[in-house]
């Protein structure tokens, strides 16, 4: 006689536990490019892209991807409140399931404590949402308001819907930290494009003179200045003015070439080893002295050419995508009358721009503009 397969019997308890805790790992999922991939609005690249631009600006993630044209202001919000949503089921979930299926070795001792913490976490969430409702006419207005200056776009009446549906702190959640110190309303910037496949590496190219929210750039050139004039008679210094001196008189290709080998001479080191930070922009003294990774490369080669003469809007940071590493990686573009020449610190050879294929701009600057770069056609 064969032997039956019992079906499974296993207790309920068992069952609503993974149960609870299969939708419990979905409501948990609420960081808001998760949920904007899988609501179709952006792509995975997209998100990619703009989570590289907010490394260095600093700035929310959903404002970056409003002012590049990726998602409209009302689906931010849109999916703002969803997300919002989520964390308070998700904390009425941590409580049924600690409700439902303690850990039996630890029941008698935590319980009660993660049962408060749960029903506190809810009762905070939920009373967001109770004050968005009781704003008085005047805070709904600044917040309207608030929604009109970073985002520009949707009605008055858009606006203020959203403002009210929102949790009283969910604006400030997409709003810079700072907002009267941080760049104009996008409304007030005039992008210029580029022709079409004409930008770096074929790309679309969408121009801005307003560089105030890229701030590790602002903020490292204001700090090189403030060492050249402290620090200028320093050996380090006075080596390196000493060596751009002995190439003046070369045509601008020869320089470049020149500035590229002599830069690229300098140890690499991460900046988690060099200053215990994730990104640090060193100024050029710093590099010289400690060493930097990709970006400070560029920035030192950046400075080295400005102090030959080479003009600033003859020149780009640019933050690409490496294909082949499938990392951010920071590179110099110069353009000059010999042609556009890319200076990177991963080849020891100054290479035209036209041979390079194995990045992908995101966005390039330089002290007086950025650009944002998509696939041609799609800026």
């Amino acid at each position: 006689m064969s032997k039956m397969t019992m079906p499974d019997q296993r207790p309920q308890s068992d069952t609503t536990q993974s149960f609870l805790r299969s939708v419990g790992h979905r409501l948990h999922s609420t960081r808001l490019g998760d949920l904007l991939i899988a609501g179709g609005l952006i792509t995975s690249e997209q998100l990619h892209q703009a989570l590289s631009i907010q490394k260095t600006t600093r700035e929310p993630l959903g404002k970056i991807l409003v002012r590049e044209g990726t998602l409209s202001a009302v689906q931010l919000y849109r999916k703002l409140t969803e997300q919002w949503c989520l964390k308070v089921s998700a904390a009425g979930l941590t409580m049924m399931m600690q409700m439902v299926t303690p850990n039996s070795a630890r029941a008698e001792e935590h319980a009660l404590s993660n049962v408060q913490l749960a029903v506190t976490a809810a009762t905070q969430m939920g009373a967001h949402a109770v004050r968005s409702q009781a704003d008085t006419p005047r805070q709904q207005q600044i917040r309207v308001a608030s929604f009109q200056r970073h985002y520009g776009g949707p009605t008055k009446v858009q606006a203020q819907q959203y403002a009210m549906a929102l949790p009283a702190n969910a604006a400030a959640a997409i709003a810079p930290a700072a907002a009267p110190t941080m760049a104009a309303p996008v409304a007030a910037v005039r992008p210029q494009l580029a022709p079409q496949g004409s930008g770096l590496f074929g790309t679309a190219e969408v121009r801005s003179n307003d560089i105030t929210a890229f701030t590790k750039w602002t903020t490292v050139m204001a700090r090189f200045e403030d060492q050249m004039r402290t620090q200028n008679a320093s050996p380090r210094v006075q080596a390196w003015k000493a060596s751009m001196q002995r190439l003046r008189g070369q045509s601008a290709a020869q320089q470049v070439a020149a500035v590229n080998d002599y830069i690229n001479k300098t140890t690499y080191i991460e900046d988690r080893q060099n200053y215990s930070k994730s990104d640090y922009w060193a100024t050029p003294i710093e590099f010289f002295s400690r060493g930097g990774d990709c970006e400070d490369f560029a920035i030192a080669k950046y400075a080295s050419l400005r102090a030959l003469g080479f003009a600033a809007d003859k020149m780009r940071i640019a933050i690409v995508q490496d294909k082949i590493k499938n990392i951010p990686h920071a590179i110099l573009i110069v353009y000059t009358n010999e042609g556009t020449f890319v200076l990177d610190n991963q080849d020891k050879r100054t290479r035209s721009a036209e041979d390079v294929n194995r990045y992908k701009p995101i966005f390039s600057i330089n002290s007086k503009s950025w650009w944002l770069h998509k696939d041609g056609g799609n800026a």
